[in-house]
Parts: structure tokens; C-alpha cells; sequence
């Protein structure tokens, strides 16, 4: 038998650490913190309706289904939720019915779904930073997960909800984007990243932050580079297109397809792919590999005149984000003169339907000067 080489050794001893820290945390959490949740209650009132999701769904078999009629009665109340997290749920349901009865099983899958996602969120972490950190301390990130309080809060025990999911995607999104910047193209890099982005905006659309910037990183390396960038953002704009539209099959019955909901998966979301595949497959791609000043303002001013048609055409709905977010209840977001701010809360000034960022004038110049 061949004996492992050391940094293999290394690998596992630093899973089987991280393990046993996890395991530790999560019961001294249920011993000392809140050993409420080892008696039948939850964190909060979310986590509740989570089951209450799950178990419908089981009863009622209404996949595209999302109301709770027994909340807000009598007129019963729509979640902006989706099913990923749901399916999480029901497969840990299905492992300890064996054991228990179907309430008692989801009620357990819940209580220990986060800190599950925990050991993968740390050993994704690891992953995640080996383009920066190297093998050699790419574990350091894993132990680093531990220190940071609001993932240990998203990842307690009791608190089934798709904050954790999402923490987990965002390091799978974090290591695919790094890759897909940093290595020389791959076809299969580019399109797992963008899938990775699209999968985060499936969960909830908070990833519209990450898919904003990951959109303008791209966008700014072309403008700037040229070459090989814009076969990156095609192939990333490829697997964005095909994640959403998968999601939107899956999250919209057929008769409400083209119906816009904006915190929640909708045909808004979908354009915003097609739209970016639309723009790097008859565009971007055009320039080939040019060189000089001339051919990096020209690849400029093309992104921005494609992004004022998005823009008008989309009227920066999507950028805006649920209601909830609108400027009227966020004046301050309305102050944001920093070079390069990301200004999604005022669409006359961002190119949502693309996902391009806002490109301030001072950061303009400089870009036709270079």
C-alpha cells in the first residue's frame, strides 16, 4: 500500500479539524445557547414557514404553488421564496424517515441543514482561495470561516433558511469567478462560473449584487484587454442564460412566464441572461484581438451604447430590485458619488439589463486616455 503524499495528509487532517470544530460549535450552541431548538422550537418565525413550505408541498404536490392560505387569513399570503433550499429540505426529510415520523424528519432536517452547509461552506472556502492562497495555505481559509461571526450566525442549528444556501454558492461562485479571471480561457470554467452566479440568483435575488460585478469585472478586462475576454464572457454569459432560464421552467407554471416579479425569479431575470449572451455573441465577439487606444475607446463606447438600449428597453427594473429596495425608502443610496459606485438603486445611471456596472465620469476618461 502506497502511503498518502503529505499535503494529502495535510487535506484531511484539516477536514477531520474542521469537522470536529463545527460538531463542537454546533453543540455547545444546543447545550448552552438555545437548548429550546432540541425541544421542538425553531429560530424565528421564517424558519417555521420554511416547514410549513415544504410540508404544503408534500400534502399538496403544487409545486408551482407559494401560498400559505392559514397566513394572513383569510386572503392568504404569496412567498417571494424558491424551491432549491426546499428540495434540501426534503431530501434530508427522506434520509430520517427511516427513523421518524415525516414532521419529526423535516423538523430535524431543519434543525441541522445550516450547520451541514457549514463543513461544505469551509472545505468550498479552501477551494475558493487556492488561486490567491496556493495549496500550501489554501486550508487557512477554511479555519478563517470559523472567525467570522455572520456566517456562524446564518449557519446555526434551528435556522433552516436560504441565507446558508446562499453563503455556499457564493463560495462555489467566489472560486469559479477567480478562475475564470485569472486562469487563460476554458469554455468549461467560464460557464460554471456563470452558472454558479446563476444558481445564486435562483436561491434569491440578492445575487444580483455578485452578478453585477462579476458582469462589469468582465466587461472592464475586455474593455481593456480585448482578446480572449470576450470568449470568457460569452461562455459565462452561456451558463448565466442557461441557469436562468432552467429556473424560470422551474419556478413559473407556464401561464405566468412573461409575468415580472422582481424578488423572485421571473422573465426579467431570464432577459437579463439572453441579453448578455446577445451582447458578447454579436458584439463582443466582432473585435477579434485589437491593440491600441483607438480600439479600446471603440470597444468602450459599444458597451455603453448597448447598455443605454438594455437600459431603455428594461427601464432598470431589474437593477432596482424588489420594492422594498426602492430609492424612496433608501435616500442615502441616492448620495453615492464615489468613482465607480455600483448604483443600482438609480436606473437612469445603471445598465441593469446587461448587468453592467455604472461607470462614473472621472472612471470614463480614464479608460479613453489609456
Amino acid at each position: 500500500m502506497h502511503n498518502l503524499p503529505s499535503s494529502s495528509r495535510s487535506d484531511w487532517g484539516i477536514r477531520i479539524l474542521f469537522l470536529l470544530l463545527v460538531a463542537g460549535i454546533t453543540g455547545f450552541f444546543l447545550w448552552q445557547v438555545s437548548p429550546e431548538v432540541l425541544q421542538g422550537q425553531l429560530d424565528g418565525p421564517d424558519a417555521y414557514m420554511r416547514l410549513v413550505r415544504v410540508t404544503r408541498l408534500v400534502e399538496t404536490g403544487g409545486w408551482y404553488d407559494s401560498a400559505i392560505p392559514r397566513s394572513n387569513a383569510p386572503f392568504g399570503e404569496t412567498l417571494h421564496w424558491t424551491r432549491p433550499l426546499d428540495v434540501l429540505l426534503l431530501v434530508g426529510a427522506t434520509l430520517l424517515r427511516p427513523f421518524f415520523s415525516f414532521p419529526h424528519a423535516l423538523f430535524w432536517a431543519g434543525v441541522f441543514l445550516s450547520p451541514v452547509l457549514l463543513l461544505f461552506i469551509g472545505n468550498l472556502a479552501a477551494w475558493a482561495s487556492e488561486p490567491l492562497a496556493g495549496r500550501e495555505y489554501r486550508h487557512l481559509a477554511t479555519i478563517a470561516v470559523l472567525t467570522q461571526v455572520g456566517v456562524l450566525q446564518t449557519t446555526l442549528p434551528g435556522r433552516p433558511d436560504h441565507h446558508a444556501l446562499h453563503l455556499l454558492i457564493f463560495f462555489l461562485t467566489l472560486g469559479a469567478a477567480l478562475r475564470w479571471v485569472m486562469e487563460p480561457f476554458s469554455a468549461r470554467t467560464s460557464f460554471l462560473a456563470g452558472s454558479w452566479v446563476g444558481m445564486g440568483l435562483w436561491v434569491g435575488t440578492e445575487f444580483l449584487v455578485p452578478l453585477g460585478l462579476l458582469l462589469g469585472c468582465g466587461l472592464f478586462f475586455w474593455i481593456r484587454d480585448g482578446g480572449e475576454h470576450a470568449e470568457k464572457n460569452r461562455w459565462f454569459s452561456l451558463g448565466l442564460a442557461a441557469v436562468l432560464l432552467l429556473a424560470l421552467l422551474l419556478e413559473q407554471p407556464l401561464s405566468r412566464l412573461l409575468v415580472a416579479e422582481l424578488d423572485k425569479i421571473s422573465i426579467p431575470h431570464a432577459t437579463l441572461g439572453i441579453l448578455a449572451v446577445l451582447f458578447w455573441t454579436l458584439l463582443g465577439k466582432g473585435f477579434g484581438n485589437p491593440q491600441g487606444m483607438s480600439q479600446r475607446r471603440s470597444r468602450l463606447l459599444s458597451a455603453l451604447a448597448a447598455g443605454l438600449v438594455a437600459q431603455n428597453g428594461g427601464r432598470g427594473r431589474v437593477a432596482a430590485g424588489p420594492p422594498r429596495l426602492c430609492p424612496e425608502r433608501f435616500p442615502w443610496l441616492l448620495d453615492l458619488h464615489c468613482p465607480g459606485a455600483v448604483r443600482f438603486c438609480r436606473p437612469r445611471l445603471c445598465v441593469p439589463s446587461c448587468g453592467f456596472l455604472a461607470i462614473d465620469r472621472a472612471d470614463l476618461l480614464l479608460l479613453l486616455e489609456q
